[in-house]
């Protein structure tokens, strides 16, 4: 590889190139469909898988690229019906009846989702409950159960209107998901209308707004909406 293919591998064509192929890839898979030939990329995929060839990276390298795409999707497939839900359970609670609307909609819709102490009364008795371990109640045992989880699940959907220092660190271990060679993870962040939310959150790049959704909201109806629509763009 020269130079010049090295530096092109860093940019936003292949960025984007990863993401529009692996998020096309699992559509096919969505749709029954098998996709492992470069025509069953979507018609954007194809646009920049195009815009690659042209700025002279090689087919080789392409054909590398979208081998993962096509890997990753079939790993984010099997389990793109297990959402973890992130939210605040020490820097305030004021979101907990929305975000136990969240977790109880997606469960109704036989969506699986292992954070439920997120949207528990006793977060501490219901994660001890749910990991089947009554010693596991320090913040080590919280951060190692939430990250394997993140890790696992498919999707990932965070309360953002209360500032936590726990949502902030799974927030960004479920972003880095594909620099650890795990599946792209579509995210969406819900807070409530009159909130900010941090710029570090918020600041994503183009390629990243494929997947990555924020949402404002006034009632569970609102949320539901939200939810709705990001499931069905997404799982």
């Amino acid at each position: 590889m020269d130079l010049k293919q090295e530096e092109f591998l860093e940019s936003s064509e292949v960025r984007t190139l990863k993401v529009t192929a692996e998020l096309s890839f699992f559509r096919c898979l969505k749709g029954g469909f098998d996709p492992h030939t470069v025509g069953k990329l979507s018609e954007q995929a194809e646009r920049v898988r195009a815009a690659c060839l042209e700025a002279s990276l090689s087919d080789e390298i392409i054909s590398d690229i979208l081998a993962k795409a096509r890997h990753s999707a079939h790993r984010r497939f099997t389990c793109c019906r297990e959402v973890f839900v992130a939210a605040s359970i020490t820097g305030g609670r004021e979101a907990l009846p929305f975000v136990k609307f969240a977790v109880k909609f997606l469960e109704d819709k036989k969506y699986r989702v292992p954070s439920l102490h997120n949207a528990a009364d006793d977060p501490v008795a219901t994660f001890v409950q749910v990991v089947g371990d009554s010693q596991a109640t320090n913040g080590n045992a919280f951060r190692d159960a939430n990250y394997r989880w993140i890790e696992e699940c498919g999707l990932f959907m965070a309360e953002l209107g209360t500032p936590s220092h726990g949502v902030g660190s799974e927030w960004e271990h479920c972003l880095v998901k594909p620099k650890l060679n795990l599946p792209l993870t579509p995210m969406l962040g819900f807070y409530m209308e009159d909130r900010d939310v941090s710029p570090h959150i918020t600041g994503i790049s183009e390629e990243e707004a494929r997947y990555i959704w924020f949402r404002s909201y006034r009632s569970e109806e609102d949320l539901a909406k939200t939810i709705s629509e990001f499931l069905a763009e997404f799982s």
